[in-house]
């Protein structure tokens, strides 16, 4: 019954990110956009689309990687730690191990730089 709910709950998430990760217009129009990475990643063949089975495979590497005491369940605690990870990273433009003043200041302005884009783009 695990399993199955699993597959369920993964096979949902497959299909939700699937629209927003592969953005078709972002895609054809944006070749260094969020949505073509992500999009890259799951096209694990490199064919160009998604098959069920490349989603599947990425959001259970995914929830793997989240699942670090290895129970077939992700806690808020793991969850909330994947993400401070994976914002380090994002913050540790060298990945020397440490944020310096410098990789604040760029995260905050490339952050900047992307509200002020959406901002923009929601206008139009």
């Amino acid at each position: 019954m695990k399993k199955l709910t699993i597959t369920a709950i993964l096979l949902s998430l497959s299909i939700v990110s699937a629209a927003s990760y592969a953005d078709i217009e972002g895609y054809k129009n944006k070749g260094d956009s969020k949505g073509h990475k992500h999009f890259t990643l799951m096209d694990s063949n490199n064919d160009g689309s998604l098959s069920k089975e490349e989603l599947l495979s990425f959001h259970q590497q995914r929830f793997t990687s989240m699942d670090t005491d290895a129970d077939g369940l992700v806690t808020k605690e793991e969850m909330k730690n994947h993400r401070q990870k994976k914002r380090f990273m994002r913050m540790d433009s060298n990945k020397d191990g440490v944020i310096s003043e410098e990789e604040m200041v760029l995260l905050h302005k490339s952050h900047n730089k992307r509200s002020q884009k959406l901002k923009n783009s929601d206008a139009e």
